[in-house]
């Protein structure tokens, strides 16, 4: 259920844009990011070096493509895909519980909480 529902995000951020940013501190999102390889080009960074990477590759050979963004750094801390993050879609997670209890909120009307 939780890879269903990431994947519609994703699949929602696409309409709107070419660039989806996930800021994931702790990266429990990486076991998600491994099922949609096959879908969309995803490229994953951890450091400043590895975000000038990205942003170098995205933006010279992939300008006409879809791509996923994870960056396994707090948004204070981003510098190079930061702009990706503020501009344009992004999914922000604060933990696995969270973004689950949030999901089950949104579709179920569950609170898990109570």
């Amino acid at each position: 259920m939780i890879e269903q529902w990431f994947r519609e995000d994703i699949e929602a951020a696409f309409k709107r844009s070419d660039r989806f940013t996930i800021c994931d501190p702790e990266g429990v999102m990486t076991f998600l990011l491994d099922t949609l390889i096959k879908d969309h080009l995803v490229y994953s960074a951890a450091s400043d070096v590895e975000e000038l990477e990205i942003k170098y590759r995205v933006e010279k050979e992939h300008t006409d493509q879809k791509v996923i963004l994870h960056v396994r750094r707090d948004r204070t801390q981003m510098k190079f895909l930061r702009e990706y993050f503020e501009t344009g879609e992004r999914l922000h997670v604060h933990g696995l519980p969270r973004y689950v209890r949030d999901k089950v909120h949104q579709h179920l009307r569950l609170n898990l909480l109570l």
